[in-house]
């Protein structure tokens, strides 16, 4: 009798747990960000602790050429349901540092940043260049 009110008893304490859902970003602390010219591209790079979950997601990217490019495309995460992106809004001197959270199905949260383009972007340089000089640590909001 007591082994059945026991079973009965856990078996409607987990029918009224509530599931671990996933949680959008509300916000995002980016370090380490960088883009720097090797001879043939240039490498991108950066680590973004993403709360309220406090999960670390590392990205890279590479783009073909010297010259930056209007639209970096989506880099390479250890977190696929994170995606990071910048683009440059020409004739604005801004450049959009993006992340898209698509943690929760069919709700998408953008996160961004915007840089200055003439202070923080080489868009040309030589191998060996810094592409990126702005700050490397910034908030994704």
């Amino acid at each position: 009798m007591k082994f059945t009110t026991t079973l009965a008893g856990l078996a409607a304490l987990f029918a009224s747990a509530a599931p671990a859902s996933a949680q959008h970003a509300t916000s995002a602390t980016v370090t380490g960000f960088s883009a720097t010219r090797n001879a043939t591209h240039i490498n991108y790079r950066a680590t973004i602790n993403v709360l309220p979950e406090n999960a670390l997601a590392s990205f890279t990217h590479a783009t073909v050429g010297l010259t930056l490019p209007t639209s970096s495309g989506a880099w390479t995460s250890t977190d696929p349901k994170l995606v990071l992106r910048f683009n440059v809004f020409t004739g604005t001197d801004q450049v959009r540092v993006l992340l898209s959270d698509t943690h929760v199905v069919a709700n998408t949260v953008n996160l961004d940043y915007f840089s200055t383009y003439s202070t923080d972007w080489v868009p040309t340089g030589a191998a060996g260049s810094a592409a990126y000089t702005g700050p490397s640590a910034f908030t994704l909001a």
